[in-house]
């Protein structure tokens, strides 16, 4: 037996980006309201309003319903509660920031539904806030350029920030502002734009387009695409590297950005952009999701009404609402699109629509990444001066930005890229037994098959660890368990024998004759029974937070295992949302003091919650197989296979004694403690987790 330990370095592979707002002036109509007052309709009235008198525009909207006497007098008293805000993780600085103006936003919500607020008092506002933060980064250059719109005489406004790149051209990010396609200018987003761009170091080309009511769908829309295909011709006059651009946007920006992309493949120029970038857009007509239903009563800003106000304001015509580049969630979104980076708010009440597109597009195939942000409301990327948090989130989704649009390559060969070939894999299926096993095969070589935890589905194992065996001559196959995500529940009883006969049968189904396995928590009691009863199928044997079961281990205790509880009670599970699951599960998987440091991770630890991955009765079966499980502790000695323990040294559910024990018991083993690491080590330091896994397989061959 050998053993390494290896010192904590964080390396930050769940990238997240900044973000911006859709309805800014809703939000943050509390700084308008010490300039104004707020009459009993709801209507505003300052100094500035009543001078300008009659050159208000007066867009309102005709066919949302008729305030209704019981509608006023609950927004207007306060007393519209959908969510209770105590139940949800928040940083402190944004719930002081939106809940003191709880009533001023039900007030809009008055003005709206009465037909006396109009676009003019959220432009005005917005105008007066552009200043809101007093540290914008400073450019080494900024240029306006002016170039041709393709429908009218109009020029389109496109800005270039610099921040000092050299070596031009250089690749460079199409921004796309949002504000609920009503509102907004590169003027007004100037602080953010330039918080982005000294961020990630890349040039940032930020445009205006047509607004709404004035210019209706798909006026702005075509703004954008004509803004696209010109800089792909003429990018470099600007020092742009026409193969080297992202597309992307916040809110109703990252709604026109995925909207061109979608026209772009349409039109066959699939390959135009290298990547979207897309910020806790609008992507579907309902809205009638759980995170509208728990955010958008006004305690974090933005309401339903508010939505539902500017939808209409821009969709004019009945057949826009089935339109897909209006709204992009009902294309089938096949075919070539450039890789997503899709950012959502863990307090938006937009969520969902992330978190729907990434499912879709998942289906499809297609290359993307979801990563949602707790604590975190709508606008947050202006909200850098009242949450410093955000900037970490800005800091690291940059690193990823460099990263896509840096690369040498700007279409790898399908064969040799294999560093993505995970986030190309489509889900397949094969009936095996009783059940309809859904499996990913990516990579080429030979094949490692991963055996998934407890409620973890096949898509949320770490992205560093698969790419990084996928290109190194493996073919890795990842599943899930009976009864989670896509595959069927079956008709035996669950037990950890019978998942290891599924995965047995697995692998008969997909003519494998012998694999790696690397089985994780739950996934490692499966591994090893895989490995006892049908050695043949096992070459070597990867067990990370495991033990062996029975009364030898050294089980969970205090915190950690209320908390195994708590998430395996249907009763409890049913009342909880993934970001109430992910609070008390990230508790037990992370050292206390770094996950303070990291509170991004959290947004891992959801993908992870039972809530993402099947019914509270079926992570109660998970977990009475587990618990019904006799144990393998008196059989490990029969183990020959090559065999890695790897655990965290702070490791609360599989303590590490437990894999102490066991290598001491499998003969040819090597066990690695990682230092400072918890039960989430895989996350926590990825790449010593897959230098760990690398070296074994080395010097195992």
């Amino acid at each position: 037996m050998t053993e390494g330990r290896f010192a904590i370095s964080f390396y930050t592979v769940m990238t997240l980006i900044a973000i911006s707002v859709l309805l800014f002036p809703f939000y943050i109509y509390q700084f308008a309201l010490s300039q104004s007052q707020v009459l009993p309709t709801g209507q505003q009235q300052s100094e500035q309003d009543s001078q300008a008198g009659n050159n208000n525009l007066s867009a309102t909207v005709s066919d949302i319903r008729p305030l209704e006497e019981k509608d006023a007098s609950i927004i207007a008293s306060g007393q519209q509660h959908a969510s209770n805000s105590s139940s949800h993780f928040i940083f402190p600085s944004q719930k002081q920031f939106f809940f003191p103006s709880v009533n001023v936003t039900r007030q809009t919500d008055v003005a709206i539904l009465n037909g006396t607020w109009t676009v003019d008092n959220s432009r005005a506002i917005t105008q007066s806030l552009a200043g809101l933060d007093p540290q914008a980064a400073k450019m080494a250059f900024v240029v306006d350029h002016y170039i041709p719109s393709n429908e009218t005489d109009r020029k389109i406004h496109l800005r270039v920030y610099d921040p000092g790149v050299g070596g031009k051209p250089s690749p460079a990010l199409v921004f796309v502002h949002g504000g609920g396609w009503t509102v907004g200018s590169v003027d007004e987003f100037d602080s953010s734009i330039r918080r982005l761009a000294n961020s990630s170091g890349l040039l940032i080309a930020a445009m205006d387009y047509r607004l709404a009511p004035e210019n209706p769908f798909p006026a702005g829309l075509n703004d954008v695409i004509a803004t696209v295909k010109w800089i792909k011709e003429n990018g470099e006059s600007m020092g742009i590297d026409p193969n080297r651009i992202a597309l992307g946007g916040d809110s109703a920006g990252a709604n026109l950005a995925l909207a061109s992309a979608i026209a772009l493949r349409n039109e066959g120029q699939g390959d135009a952009l290298r990547a979207l970038y897309l910020l806790y857009g609008l992507y579907t007509p309902e809205k009638n999701t759980e995170s509208m239903r728990l955010f958008s009563n006004g305690e974090y800003g933005i309401t339903k009404t508010q939505f539902q106000w500017v939808m209409n304001l821009t969709f004019q015509n009945p057949q826009d609402w089935t339109n897909p580049l209006a709204f992009p969630i009902l294309d089938n979104l096949t075919g070539r699109l450039p890789p997503m980076y899709i950012a959502a708010m863990g307090l938006d009440p937009l969520r969902d629509d992330s978190i729907l597109l990434a499912d879709k597009l998942r289906l499809a195939g297609q290359e993307h990444y979801l990563s949602i942000w707790p604590g975190v409301a709508h606008g947050a990327l202006s909200l850098i001066s009242v949450t410093p948090e955000i900037q970490k989130y800005v800091d690291a989704m940059s690193t990823y930005l460099r990263g896509v649009l840096m690369s040498d390559q700007q279409a790898p060969p399908e064969d040799n890229n294999n560093n993505n070939a995970y986030l190309r894999a489509t889900a397949e299926h094969v009936q095996v037994g009783d059940v309809n096993i859904a499996y990913k095969q990516f990579g080429e070589g030979k094949p490692i098959l991963f055996i998934s935890g407890t409620s973890q589905t096949k898509d949320v194992w770490e992205p560093t660890l698969l790419s990084e065996l996928a290109a190194t001559n493996h073919t890795v196959i990842i599943f899930d368990n009976r009864g989670i995500g896509e595959t069927t529940v079956g008709t035996k009883p669950f037990s950890i024998e019978q998942f290891a006969n599924d995965t047995a049968g697995l692998l008969d189904a997909l003519q494998i004759q012998k694999a790696d396995v690397l089985g994780a928590s739950l996934g490692s009691f499966v591994a090893q029974e895989l490995t006892l009863n049908y050695p043949q199928k096992v070459d070597r044997l990867v067990l990370s937070a495991s033990y062996c079961g029975g009364n030898e281990t050294i089980y969970p205790s205090g915190q950690a295992a209320e908390t195994l509880m708590t998430l395996a009670s249907p009763q409890v599970l049913q009342n909880m949302t993934a970001e109430q699951q992910a609070m008390i599960l990230a508790q037990i998987m992370f050292p206390p003091e770094w996950l303070k440091e990291h509170p991004e991770i959290l947004n891992t630890v959801i993908q992870l919650t039972p809530v993402r991955s099947a019914s509270p009765e079926i992570i109660q079966q998970q977990g009475l197989a587990v618990g019904t499980w006799e144990g393998s502790c008196d059989r490990l000695a029969d183990i020959t296979q090559p065999t890695l323990l790897i655990v965290g040294d702070q490791d609360l559910l599989a303590p590490a004694a437990n894999s102490v024990m066991m290598a001491q018991r499998i003969p040819n083993s090597s066990l690695v403690i990682m230092e400072g690491t918890g039960h989430g080590a895989m996350w926590q330091v990825p790449n010593e987790f897959t230098a760990n896994m690398q070296n074994f397989f080395e010097t195992t061959k």
